[in-house]
């Protein structure tokens, strides 16, 4: 049964940030409309925000999921609101990299963030059954 989790959280890890990408990749076409068949530059623009907007996620999704287990935070909520903190880190990054501060992109990365939060939390933990199952409690052990 352990196995399965660790499969849970693996997908969950790794399908979870795809949609900031998403998000920011409807965003931009949405914006840009009928010139994004016209222009490469901006298909190429497009392309690559998409993709660095899915590292910057992952890598910061990585690393406040293992603070939230370090808290032992395990609620929905939580994973929602840590969500959309990686959002706002992913926008923030996102602007500094591309030297481009974009207000409407904030709100696309904050609630797409919350988004990733939510589907991580539904990947790895939720059960058909209405329970979730927080992984098990690791034990510490005191030194003498």
């Amino acid at each position: 049964m352990e196995n399965i989790q660790k499969i849970r959280l693996l997908i969950g890890a790794v399908i979870s940030p795809l949609i900031i990408p998403l998000v920011v990749y409807i965003t931009f076409v949405f914006v840009f409309g009928a010139d994004v068949d016209k222009d490469q530059e901006i298909q190429t623009s497009i392309s690559t925000a998409s993709w660095l907007s899915y590292g910057i996620a992952l890598v910061l999704s990585i690393f406040v999921y293992f603070w939230l287990q370090r808290k032992q935070w395990y609620s929905v909520i939580h994973y929602l609101v840590a969500g959309t903190v990686v959002g706002f880190a992913s926008w923030l990054l996102f602007s500094i990299i591309s030297q481009t501060l974009v207000s409407l992109l904030f709100f696309v990365f904050v609630i797409a963030g919350a988004l990733v939060g939510a589907s991580f939390w539904l990947i790895a933990f939720f059960k058909p059954d209405g329970n979730y199952t927080p992984p098990p409690r690791r034990r510490r052990r005191r030194s003498t």
